[in-house]
């Protein structure tokens, strides 16, 4: 019996199957005589077998040699540029959108992969990638000492890179283009306009990554009736980011927010400002009693992803753990307060109150 998950995803293939779309063969299949595994085909039908399963007929761009049943029952071979197949064998194929076909026959097969800051400024400028999966350079990095320059390893040294075993941000096979032919790779459909802006927006992003120190001097750490102050929205830079999305910015939370100021001794918070002293992100920070001693940051809610990333180096500068590497998801924290059950609770990111131990805990 098939399983469900392969169930599912074979129905979405089946409705991807659209008659003029286009597959790419990934192994071969028994009524073929000829190997087929690297092919591409046109889908020219869609139909029925005599057990009622879905049938497509693939037109190839060659003919090849296919066995088949004659009148008197015997295989014989014949050449053809048809083949049917049934939705149980489509899942040996991989559907091709029209505007890929050209890289796909090309042999333009690299998936998308790319370093964490990477991602951080094409969300930041608001880039969609389109394409994903027939790509002929990947693994994409920022360069450090350009900003409008990246570095990628390229789908003829994949092989070479792999075979070393090599870490392939780190292959001595990368290479480096301009970020604007890269941008035109990931999204075919953008025009000049469109790229140029994307180009300027990401070199605007790039200094604030690898020239922090002018914003670092603008982070605080504060307790007490402090905090409260600056969760206030009244408080925050315009915009968007999870700082300005985050459930406990209203006036109406600052009753629930008045948890945080009364305890000094295991309560702090990062604070990051702009030059009008408004606020771009923030961070709890506790002290925790399990395990003894170990300073945790909370998550950072920020306007921009690098305005969180000022917080991730201050905390790793000041051997904090954190939850932006997922340091709770894998420790058992705890933290003893003396609270009383009345006391109005803020939404909390990490901890829960447990009845039975009297304590905070993630667990």
């Amino acid at each position: 019996m098939i399983k469900y998950l392969e169930f599912i995803n074979e129905e979405a293939n089946v409705y991807l199957m659209k008659i003029g779309s286009w597959v790419l063969f990934g192994g071969n299949i028994r009524s073929t005589v000829n190997p087929i595994k690297g092919i591409h085909a046109k889908i020219v039908n869609r139909g029925w077998d005599n057990n009622n399963h879905r049938t497509f007929t693939l037109e190839l761009e060659k003919p090849i040699l296919i066995k088949k049943l004659d009148e008197t029952g015997q295989e014989i071979k014949v050449e053809t540029n048809l083949i049917t197949v049934s939705s149980s064998q489509i899942r040996s194929l991989t559907i091709i959108p029209t505007e890929y076909l050209e890289e796909s026959k090309a042999g333009h097969n690299m998936k998308y992969h790319c370093t964490k800051t990477f991602t951080d400024i094409l969300n930041d400028i608001g880039f969609q990638i389109k394409n994903l999966n027939f790509l002929d350079v990947s693994f994409f990095d920022t360069n450090e000492n350009n900003d409008e320059m990246i570095t990628f390893l390229p789908i003829g040294k994949l092989k070479n890179s792999s075979e070393l075993k090599e870490d392939p941000y780190k292959s001595k096979f990368r290479q480096t283009t301009k970020i604007g032919k890269i941008f035109r790779k990931l999204n075919k459909n953008l025009t000049d306009v469109q790229v140029e802006k994307f180009v300027n927006d990401y070199r605007a992003q790039w200094k604030y990554y690898f020239n922090l120190g002018d914003l670092e001097k603008k982070l605080q750490i504060v307790t007490g009736d402090r905090i409260p102050y600056w969760y206030h929205m009244d408080r925050y830079v315009k915009g968007g980011g999870t700082l300005n999305n985050s459930c406990m910015r209203g006036p109406d939370k600052q009753k629930k927010v008045e948890f945080y100021s009364k305890y000094p001794d295991k309560i702090a918070m990062a604070i990051l400002l702009d030059d009008d002293d408004k606020l771009l992100a923030r961070a709890l920070i506790w002290k925790l009693d399990k395990p003894h001693g170990v300073i945790f940051m909370d998550r950072i809610y920020y306007v921009k992803t690098y305005h969180s990333k000022i917080l991730e180096n201050y905390a790793a500068k000041n051997d904090m753990k954190t939850k932006s590497d997922g340091w709770n998801l894998i420790n058992d924290m705890s933290i003893k307060i003396p609270y009383e059950q009345k006391e109005p609770l803020p939404y909390l990111d990490s901890f829960k109150w447990d009845e039975k131990s009297k304590e905070f805990v993630n667990k």
